[in-house]
């Protein structure tokens, strides 16, 4: 009977998958940069270096190289906002606080990228000075109102695609708890290690289960998008941690057995 418990065992913990790592979502929270080409500052100047050009003639030139600028980061920062927006409407959840705040997100970009076309309108008359004052407003605005809804945002989805690897971890879990147990029953040798490890590994599931509930307690807040970046890694890190000490118990059962 101990020897049919003990093989059960086994074939359980192949069954299970232990082995392999679950791969673990991104992390980053900062949205794509656009910015201005280094070769584009040189051409700006270039113009006003360039001697053969008199006050009108430099002036023109470069407002005409400011405005193409302007028209391709608007295009950009657009574009990177559509693609944000189109990310979050993907989302999948049926958890209601987090389909409010994917719907409250979405409208914050939407609002962004008819800003952005707002914006647009208004380059052709623009004068130079006009121009500068008009890139220092837009840089001012992005970073103010655009960026930390955009980095929440990337949060949330990062979150989101997370769930189902801690759903995967938490069904394995479960089935490993059973596992024990059977090792208990059968009275397998080094027991009591194995319980030791298996109390370690059940820590370190609900310290990674705790940062992931504050991760989603932080977007839904509309906390710092920095906060919940951070416990988003830290749930990660320590769900890493929890597989890595069940290789430790695999490991165990087996020399144990052998023995």
């Amino acid at each position: 009977m101990k020897t049919t418990k003990v093989a059960a065992a086994i074939l359980i913990f192949i069954a299970l998958g232990i082995g392999t790592i679950p791969t673990l979502g991104a992390t980053s929270s900062d949205p794509a940069e656009c910015g201005l080409k280094q070769e584009k500052f040189g051409e700006l100047k270039s113009i006003r270096e360039n001697p053969a050009l008199d006050y009108a003639q430099a002036t023109k030139q470069e407002l005409e190289l400011r405005k193409e600028l302007l028209r391709e980061t608007l295009g950009c920062i657009t574009k990177e906002a559509a693609d944000m927006k189109s990310k979050l409407d993907d989302v999948n959840t049926s958890d209601d606080a987090a389909k409010k705040i994917k719907v409250q997100l979405s409208r914050v970009i939407e609002d962004a990228i008819g800003y952005y076309g707002l914006q647009k309108t208004q380059i052709d008359n623009l004068g130079l000075q006009g121009s500068k004052d008009f890139s220092k407003n837009l840089l001012a605005w992005r970073e103010g109102n655009y960026k930390p809804a955009a980095q929440l945002a990337s949060n949330f989805i990062i979150w989101s695609e997370n769930q189902n690897v801690f759903e995967t971890a938490s069904i394995r879990i479960d089935q490993v708890k059973r596992t024990v147990e059977l090792l208990r029953v059968a009275k397998i040798d080094d027991y009591a290690k194995i319980q030791n490890l298996w109390t370690g590994i059940q820590g370190e599931f609900d310290g990674a289960a705790r940062y992931n509930q504050r991760a989603e307690e932080s977007i839904l807040s509309f906390a710092p998008a920095d906060e919940s970046s951070e416990l988003i890694k830290l749930s990660l890190r320590t769900l890493s941690d929890t597989y890595n000490k069940l290789f430790e118990l695999m490991k165990t059962v087996s020399e144990s057995i052998a023995h």
